[in-house]
C-alpha cells in the first residue's frame, strides 16, 4: 500500500457553510484533481495539466459525510480497495472511478443522498461565472457602461456587486441566517426566486444522481458509453472491478431540465460571420459561459418558464420576436457582462450579446428565428439519464457479489415542452441521450451496464423503485456487454417493487395526449425488471448467459 486512509471510525465532511459555497467538491480525490480530459496514459497536456498514475491506495473504517459532488471520487487510480465505509449526504454519487484498474469496494454503505438542499444550479453557476467576472472587473477597471435592452444602465462593477449581494443573501437564506436587512433589501425576492431550490423540493437537480459509478475515459457526465476505452484502442483495457457486500439505498433526486440554445444554423455566410464560425454552421455549440453555464433562457425574458416550458415559441420561431425580449436579472445581466468584456472564448454568441444590450450598435431586438433549442440536459448541459446505483460504462472483468439497490426515487418534472416531440438526438434531444427515449429526466437504472463484462453472485437484490414520471429498469443491459449470472447454487436475485410513472393518473395522461406530448416527448414505457436492448447493428452484441438469473421468474416488461 502505497497511501491508507484509515478514519478509525472518523467522519469527513463538508460544513454547510463551505457545502453552500463550494460546489464541486469530493471529500476524499483519489488524484491531483477531479477532471481528467487526457487519462492517465496519454501524453499530452491539458487545462490542468497531466495526471500522475495513482497506485496501491487503502481507503477504510469510517464515515464520508456531506459533499457538494462526490464521497470518493477517481480519475487514474489503479490497485484500490475501499471497505468498511459509511457514504452519505453526496448530490452527484456515492463513489466514482474513471480510467482505473483493479478496484474493490468491500462492505460500504451508500446513502441517503442529500435531501436538504438549499440552492440550486444556479447558484452554483454564479460562483463560476464570479470568478470570471472578478477578473474582468480586475483586468480592465475603465469599463463602460453596459446599456441593457430593457432600458437599465449599469457598470460592469455594479453588476459584480449586485450579483454578491443577492447571492450572500441566498447563502444566508440556506443556512438559517437570514437578517430584517436582508429581507429589507430590493434584492432579497430577486435572491430567493432565482437561486432558492425550493421547486425541486430541496433535492438535488443535476442531470444524474448514482450510488456507485464505474467509467472508462473522461468524465461520464453524458450519455451511456459517451467514450469506447481511449477512442476505440483495443490495446488497453479498464478492468478489474469488485463489489463485495455493497448496498445502495435512499437516492432522491428532483432535475431541473434546461433547454439550452444555439445558434449555428445562423452563421450561413461566410463573409458576414467569418469562416471559423460558417464551418460550424451545421454544429451545435450550446450557449456558455467560459467555465460551462448554460445561459438559460428562461430566466432571461419575461415569463420564460411558461414561454419556453410550455411551448409557446416552439413550433413556431416567427414567435420569437413577440415573446423573446430581453428582461435580465443579477445572474444573466452578469453573464452578458461576461460577453461583451470577456479575454476568454466565452461561448457566447455575438448574436446573444447584440440581442441583450445596446453596446454593439447592431439593434436585435428579438432573437433570430435561426437559433435552434436542444432538451434532456441540466444547467451546465450534462445529459439527464435519471437515479441509477450501479453504472458500468466500457469495464472489463466486474464481479458483483451480495449487491443491494433500494429506495430509489425520482420526483423530477414531466419533460419541458421547448423542443416539441423529439425523441432522441437528431430531432431536439441532448446529442448524447438514448435514440428513441425522448425526455429522459425521470428514469431510475437499479444497475446499468454498457460494452462491460459482469458476473453476478450471492444475494443480488433490487427492489423499489418509483419513479413520479419516468420508466424504471431494474437491470438495463445496453450494447457489446456480456452478462454472466451465477449458478442457482450460489447466486439469488430479486427484483420487485417497480413503480414507474407513479404520480401520472388518467386526467394527465388524457391531457398530455391532447396536447401531442406524448408519447414523445414524454415517453412511458413502463417498468423491465431486466431489460436487454435490441442488438441493431452486425458489429455490436449483447450475451446474457443464463437469460434468466435464478430468483427471477421471467423477463417481463409493462
Amino acid at each position: 500500500v502505497d497511501v491508507e486512509i484509515d478514519l478509525q471510525g472518523h467522519s469527513i465532511a463538508q460544513h454547510p457553510h463551505f457545502n453552500t459555497q463550494q460546489r464541486f467538491y469530493a471529500n476524499i480525490e483519489v488524484q491531483n484533481k477531479p477532471y481528467d480530459e487526457l487519462s492517465k496514459r496519454t501524453t499530452g497536456i491539458w487545462m490542468w495539466g497531466p495526471s500522475p498514475v495513482v497506485n496501491n491506495i487503502y481507503i477504510h473504517n469510517g464515515i464520508l459525510g456531506l459533499s457538494s459532488h462526490h464521497g470518493i471520487h477517481s480519475n487514474g487510480a489503479t490497485n484500490v480497495v475501499i471497505e468498511d465505509m459509511q457514504i452519505h449526504s453526496f448530490e452527484v454519487g456515492g463513489v466514482q472511478f474513471n480510467d482505473f484498474d483493479n478496484v474493490t469496494l468491500r462492505n460500504i454503505d451508500i446513502g441517503p443522498s442529500n435531501a436538504n438542499v438549499r440552492l440550486n444550479g444556479y447558484y452554483g453557476n454564479a460562483r463560476f461565472d464570479l470568478l470570471t467576472l472578478k477578473y474582468l472587473n480586475a483586468s480592465k477597471p475603465e469599463h463602460d457602461i453596459i446599456q441593457f435592452a430593457d432600458g437599465r444602465n449599469k457598470t460592469l462593477f455594479e453588476i459584480e456587486a449586485d450579483l454578491i449581494a443577492a447571492m450572500d443573501i441566498a447563502f444566508r437564506f440556506a443556512n438559517d441566517l437570514l437578517t430584517d436587512e436582508d429581507v429589507a433589501s430590493p434584492l432579497y425576492a430577486t435572491a430567493i426566486q432565482l437561486f432558492s431550490n425550493e421547486a425541486n423540493q430541496f433535492l438535488p437537480d443535476g442531470s444524474t444522481l448514482y450510488g456507485v459509478l464505474f467509467n472508462s475515459f473522461l468524465d461520464a457526465v453524458q450519455g451511456f458509453g459517451q467514450q469506447n476505452q481511449y477512442g476505440n484502442n483495443e490495446d488497453v483495457d479498464i478492468q478489474g472491478l469488485v463489489l463485495d457486500n455493497v448496498h445502495i439505498h435512499d437516492l432522491k433526486k428532483a432535475v431541473n431540465e434546461v433547454p439550452v440554445v444555439y445558434m449555428n444554423p445562423c452563421y450561413d455566410d461566410p463573409e458576414v460571420y467569418g469562416s471559423w464560425l460558417y464551418s460550424r454552421e451545421n454544429l451545435y455549440d450550446v450557449v456558455r459561459t467560459p467555465l460551462g453555464s448554460v445561459l438559460d433562457l428562461r430566466l432571461m425574458i419575461d415569463d420564460g418558464f411558461h414561454v419556453i416550458d410550455e411551448g409557446v415559441v416552439a413550433q413556431d420561431a416567427s414567435m420569437y420576436s413577440e415573446y423573446l425580449r430581453y428582461s435580465g436579472n443579477v445572474l444573466t445581466d452578469a453573464q452578458i457582462g461576461i460577453k461583451l468584456f470577456d479575454v476568454f472564448k466565452s461561448r457566447i454568441t455575438t448574436i446573444m450579446e447584440d440581442w441583450a444590450t445596446l453596446n454593439t450598435g447592431n439593434d436585435v431586438q428579438s432573437l433570430p428565428e435561426c437559433m435552434q433549442f436542444m432538451c434532456n440536459s441540466d444547467i451546465i448541459f450534462q445529459t439527464n439519464k435519471g437515479i441509477i446505483g450501479v453504472r458500468l460504462d466500457e469495464i472489463d472483468a466486474v464481479e458483483i457479489r451480495d449487491v443491494s439497490v433500494s429506495n430509489l426515487y425520482n420526483l423530477s418534472p414531466l419533460a419541458s415542452n421547448a423542443c416539441g416531440r423529439y425523441s432522441g438526438p437528431t430531432d431536439g434531444g441532448n446529442l448524447w441521450q438514448i435514440d428513441g427515449a425522448g425526455n429522459m429526466n425521470g428514469q431510475i437504472r437499479g444497475i446499468s451496464i454498457y460494452g462491460s463484462q459482469v458476473n453476478f453472485d450471492g444475494e443480488v437484490e433490487i427492489r423499489n423503485l418509483v419513479s413520479s414520471y419516468g420508466d424504471v429498469y431494474g437491470v438495463h443491459v445496453m450494447k457489446d456487454s456480456l452478462v454472466t449470472f451465477e449458478n442457482d447454487d450460489t447466486l439469488t436475485m430479486t427484483i420487485t417493487d417497480l413503480y414507474p410513472e407513479n404520480q401520472l393518473d388518467e386526467q394527465q395522461l388524457n391531457t398530455l395526449i391532447a396536447l401531442d406530448r406524448t408519447p414523445f416527448p414524454n415517453n412511458f414505457h413502463g417498468q423491465c425488471n431486466i431489460l436487454v436492448d435490441e442488438v441493431v447493428s452486425s458489429r455490436d452484441f449483447i450475451t446474457v448467459d443464463p437469460p434468466i438469473p435464478n430468483g427471477v421468474d421471467t423477463i417481463e416488461c409493462a
